[in-house]
């Protein structure tokens, strides 16, 4: 199962040094789905 977790690990941080290197820039973003204000957290 730990060997399972490293390779899903290793191809995911492939992936995204790849994609830094080739100029492509991310479709989504993780803050797109923020919907709530900053001052309503704090």
């Amino acid at each position: 199962m730990t060997v399972r977790v490293l390779q899903r690990i290793l191809a995911l941080t492939t992936a995204i040094w790849h994609n830094q290197h080739c100029g492509v820039h991310p479709l989504r973003s993780l803050t797109a789905y923020d919907h709530e204000p900053l001052e309503s957290i704090i």
